[in-house]
């Protein structure tokens, strides 16, 4: 949330990876000059608060990242950040809002800013590590006012990302006038509930009121450091998205995340584009009930969103979103919603360097072992559930290979299928396919991928548990080379929140908030034995 008359909210980005580009490697190209001239306030406020966490922290990091970049942080006090850095850190700028002369998929730089070597990508954060997966990790990332309650969906595969890296992250936070939106006790309630606090992880910096504010108090008005997760992240943001509702409506907060962007073209066009805001609304909500009980069906989802909606974008948005015909399109690889295909396709992580389909033949590339490149390969399928492609290797071998991985192969340039809408006959209301965490340990074999079915479907999020993550010629084996084991996550492993050993300990509040929302639509709702008996099973898994 913006203030009124402020300039559109930063679009965030999701890495694959948090990385950065080595010093004086990758490609580079000629740089447009920062902005000359005086730091502007809110420039001030986000140099000095970056130098304040780093104080908070006894942190001077050699690599620094600032994603989500907009007007503030392009016109930085040079001056006061490098004097919390080491000399010569290297620091890279990271968005799509970056340029004025819009997006473009290229490294500019570096300048010399104040001592320090400044890089721009003006594009999102996933095709940045996409095109240099080769790079080194970030020793401390900064996010000014990302907006993680609207654009939940887009930030969680990045907040996931630095906290199992245990990347140290600052977020700041706005302060809305009359209590209205985004607040510091919203960012931090959200960040607890996410990463947990104390023992050594989670929540590790908490300054609800920042004495380096700007705009009266109302930019920047709190910040906070995390570092790593108390518990293992789910891979998929679903699975916590009722626990973050309940949570954050206990603080008076409506929590509505859209899935897709909305605001990256024109942030201004979405009060225009009602049945699109809605329906992106609507997609998580549907979303976040099919991960919360495996026994959901499409019609309880449906009622959910309904009330979500309402109590976000006020009473009838609910009956509107199910009267509409708006269909949205979906991904065919990924299975997620959208709305722009140019700016999905910047955050799909089933995009490479060029666009992968199903059946390209393509080549290993910029892998951490060089002797792996030039490998060949065919993709079978992209596997959402592990954000990876299936790809049949030498010897019918399928392995599970990252996007950023993969390059056609020079001899078979990839084709680009075009995004499907959803089926008029479904409708917008028609509940988004999400399959229920319901396995507690990876699984290399499962069923044969039905990709009949798969296709049939108006709107698949992700597969179901397990499936597809074998083909015929062999169950898929996700490669050594390519992350340590203890880095990979099971294909529908148990939402394991922070802070908790349990998950049934953590479950009733979700289920009694359920409950209550339901009973809101119709107070039969929550005495339905079927319904009750099948949140408890959910609650005992």
């Amino acid at each position: 949330g913006e203030p009124p008359g402020a300039p559109p909210p930063v679009t965030p980005d999701i890495p694959h990876t948090c990385l950065t580009l080595p010093a004086g490697g990758g490609e580079r190209s000629a740089m447009p000059a920062l902005p000359p001239g005086p730091p502007s306030a809110r420039g001030a406020s986000c140099a000095k608060t970056l130098r304040a966490a780093l104080a908070d922290t006894e942190l001077r990091p050699e690599v620094l990242h600032i994603v989500g970049v907009g007007l503030a942080e392009l016109s930085l006090d040079w001056q006061t950040l490098a004097g919390g850095l080491s000399p010569g850190a290297r620091v890279v700028l990271v968005g799509p809002h970056a340029l004025e002369a819009g997006a473009r998929e290229e490294l500019l730089g570096p300048q010399d800013r104040c001592g320090l070597r400044v890089s721009v990508f003006p594009h999102t954060y996933q095709r940045y590590v996409t095109h240099f997966p080769e790079a080194e990790d970030p020793q401390f990332v900064a996010l000014f006012h990302p907006g993680l309650d609207i654009h939940f969906f887009t930030w969680y595969p990045c907040i996931k990302t630095w906290a199992d890296s245990k990347i140290p992250v600052l977020v700041t936070a706005y302060k809305m006038p009359e209590g209205i939106g985004e607040q510091p006790s919203t960012v931090q309630k959200l960040l607890e509930v996410l990463v947990g606090t104390g023992g050594g992880a989670g929540l590790w910096v908490l300054e609800p009121e920042n004495e380096h504010s700007a705009d009266d108090g109302i930019f920047n008005a709190g910040y906070f450091v995390f570092l790593g997760s108390q518990g293992v992240l789910s891979v998929h943001p679903d699975d916590i998205y009722v626990h973050l509702h309940c949570a954050l409506k206990d603080v008076g907060h409506p929590f509505a995340p859209r899935v897709g962007y909305l605001d990256v073209d024109d942030a201004g066009a979405a009060a225009t584009r009602q049945p699109e805001l809605l329906a992106a609304i609507a997609e998580g909500a549907l979303r976040g009930a099919k991960a919360s009980d495996a026994g959901c069906t499409d019609e309880l989802a449906a009622q959910f969103a309904g009330t979500v909606l309402d109590l976000v974008m006020g009473s009838g948005s609910g009956a509107a979103w199910r009267n509409s015909r708006h269909q949205r399109m979906v991904c065919d690889k990924c299975g997620e919603g959208f709305d722009s295909a140019k700016w999905h396709a910047a955050t799909c992580p089933a995009e490479g360097r060029s666009r992968l389909a199903t059946g390209d033949r393509v080549v290993l590339a910029k892998m951490p072992k060089p002797e792996l490149n030039g490998r060949q390969g065919v993709l079978q399928r992209f596997d959402a559930a592990r954000q990876r492609w299936v790809v049949r290797m030498a010897g019918d071998r399928d392995c599970l290979w990252k996007a950023s991985m993969l390059d056609p192969d020079p001899e078979a340039p990839a084709a680009v299928p075009a995004a499907r809408a959803s089926s008029a006959a479904e409708g917008p209301a028609a509940a988004v396919e999400v399959a229920a965490a319901a396995e507690d340990q990876a699984t290399e074999e499962a069923e044969p991928p039905a990709a009949t079915a798969e296709q049939a479907a108006p709107c698949t999020a992700r597969p179901p548990a397990g499936a597809g993550a074998a083909v015929a010629g062999g169950a898929v084996e996700e490669a050594e080379e390519e992350e340590p084991a203890a880095a990979r996550l099971p294909a529908a492993s148990a939402a394991r929140l922070p802070g908790r050993d349990s998950r049934s300990t953590r479950a009733e509040p979700c289920l009694r908030s359920l409950r209550e929302l339901l009973a809101s639509v119709d107070p039969t709702l929550a005495e339905n034995a079927i319904l009750v008996e099948r949140l408890l099973a959910w609650r005992q898994a």
